[in-house]
């Protein structure tokens, strides 16, 4: 339950956009704003997932800050650079 905390706001989101786009008729640039919005929360989800399953968790208090943590923050920047190009 601890771990969905930290992703609740994002697929909160992701559900409130992806409602606004099935209730709602919406002009095609709110569309495509609301499908953005959905694509983005879904990717910081995913790139949450993929990171607490593939890579060790990244403290910052200490003092040796190894590689592999870079590239856990790198996977935030990537999941959301792919997912929102998906568009």
């Amino acid at each position: 339950m601890k771990e969905i905390k930290r992703v609740i706001f994002s697929l909160f989101i992701a559900a409130i956009f992806m409602s606004a786009m099935g209730l709602f008729s919406l002009p095609p640039a709110l569309q495509l704003l609301s499908f953005k919005a959905v694509l983005v929360s879904l990717a910081f989800t995913h790139a949450h997932i993929v990171g607490k399953l593939a890579f060790p968790q990244v403290n910052w208090d200490e003092s040796m800050i190894r590689p592999v943590h870079y590239v856990r923050v790198l996977l935030y920047v990537v999941f959301i650079y792919a997912y929102s190009l998906g568009g």
